[in-house]
């Protein structure tokens, strides 16, 4: 789509989401995982599935952005729940990494666009969620020790 340099990141993206998938399967244990993360993986896999099948760059481009946005399901739940298990600063290097593309691409549209976006979008949506829900989780474990310490 004419993105040039810019899409280079977006390769080694995909890249890196091919291994962390493959990973993931080698620990999937289907015991431990919810009706949620079912969910979010048999979407993921229906969309990759019309990604292939549809063989149209920009309707592509749309498949490929929903299916990386849907994986993201299972990481905002646990995140939610247990902000401590995730690393704010990934979050917020990846906002930068993403900027950065987004300024680097050589040609703007949907095709060169959608994915750097969405994904500098769901960055600042996920450090954002990590930083309230820590600093939620901190003020109430504060006013729990609070509350003993006084009562004691």
């Amino acid at each position: 789509g004419g993105a040039g340099f810019g899409s280079m990141a977006t390769f080694v993206a995909a890249l890196l989401i091919i291994t962390v998938f493959f990973l993931s399967l080698k620990n999937w244990d289907s015991q431990t995982a919810t009706l949620m993360d079912k969910l979010f993986f048999g979407l993921t896999i229906l969309a990759l599935i019309l990604w292939l099948v549809a063989k149209q760059p920009i309707v592509s481009a749309i498949l490929i952005t929903l299916t990386n946005l849907l994986a993201y399901g299972p990481t905002i739940r646990k995140s939610w729940s247990q902000p401590h298990t995730e690393t704010q600063l990934f979050f917020r290097m990846n906002i930068l990494r993403f900027a950065l593309i987004i300024v680097s691409l050589e040609n703007y549209s949907i095709l060169t666009a959608l994915y750097p976006v969405s994904e500098f979008l769901i960055h600042c949506f996920m450090a954002g969620l990590l930083f309230v829900r820590s600093t939620k989780i901190k003020e109430t474990k504060l006013l729990s020790f609070k509350s003993v310490t006084t009562s004691s």
